[in-house]
């Protein structure tokens, strides 16, 4: 290697100022590679959960350290795909689909928590440790969960759906006494007009209620009754989307907004409950 190839690698090295720990797991013990490629060399080891191998990693951040491990992974794989023997080799690929579920990078310094603009995709929350994933989950409450989702993403985190509803929440806020308007308050178009379209209805079918007992006024009319209601199943979920309005005034955009929604529902059906007559068993 020419000099001065060689000392701007040391002085990049040298800059790096935080040591991750890797471990690539293994489906059983495998000598570690002669050639480690960069850093130190790969040791290997056994533990409860099986054997791996092992190497301390300098980098900048843990994105850096995600960003050279993966730069390392998919450089083996594509060797192994042209006939060079190593951990690829090994690995079942019927089962294992992508690099977070044998690769983990340690978070020594806590740069991994959950905070206004958390990414699942980010190279920072990616090859996480079983501990972390624990954790993050943990912090979601409901917002967070293990990837079972993207088979070439199994061993990370994703959203749930709890958490995007959350976010669609936070991003529109009702225009109070009025129905059908919201405002936007982040993002593009912030401060617009939006109607709250239905493009879907919820439809239940199955829905059976009985009539156990009706008390009545004495000229009649009815006070109260009393029902016995099986709910039926959800055969379809409704939902609705956000529309951007011309109408910058709120009255002109309160009136946008309600012809727009009485439009649609020309087209979408009224929510159905699969309730019918025949249901209807009066025992009184």
């Amino acid at each position: 290697m020419p000099y001065q190839a060689t000392t701007d690698r040391l002085n990049t090295l040298q800059n790096r100022s935080k040591s991750y720990t890797v471990k690539v797991k293994l489906p059983y013990f495998l000598p570690a590679p002669k050639n480690s490629g960069f850093d130190h060399r790969w040791i290997p080891r056994m533990d409860e959960e099986g054997a791996f191998w092992e190497k301390i990693i300098v980098a900048d951040n843990r994105a850096d350290a995600v960003n050279r491990i993966l730069r390392w992974a998919h450089s083996a794989r594509n060797k192994s795909r042209n006939g060079v023997k190593n951990v690829f080799n090994h690995l079942d690929v019927t089962q294992v689909k992508g690099f977070d579920e044998f690769i983990e990078v340690s978070d020594d310094y806590n740069e991994v928590f959950l905070a206004d603009g958390f990414k699942v995709s980010d190279a920072k929350f990616r090859l996480l440790t079983k501990d972390k994933i624990k954790q993050l989950i943990e912090e979601g409450r409901g917002e967070i969960e293990a990837n079972t989702y993207y088979p070439k993403k199994r061993g990370s985190v994703v959203s749930t759906k709890l958490k995007m509803n959350n976010r669609k929440r936070k991003e529109y806020q009702k225009v109070e006494g009025v129905q059908y308007l919201f405002v936007r308050t982040s993002g593009p178009n912030m401060n617009r007009y939006f109607a709250n379209v239905p493009v879907r209805r919820n439809i239940t079918k199955g829905t059976k209620v009985k009539v156990i007992s009706i008390e009545r006024e004495p000229n009649g009319n009815i006070i109260r009754r009393k029902l016995d209601i099986t709910k039926g199943k959800k055969v379809q979920n409704g939902y609705n989307k956000k529309v951007l309005l011309n109408s910058r005034n709120l009255v002109q955009a309160a009136k946008e907004a309600r012809k727009l929604v009485e439009e649609n529902e020309k087209v979408v059906p009224k929510r159905m409950s699969g309730f019918t007559k025949e249901h209807h068993q009066n025992t009184n």
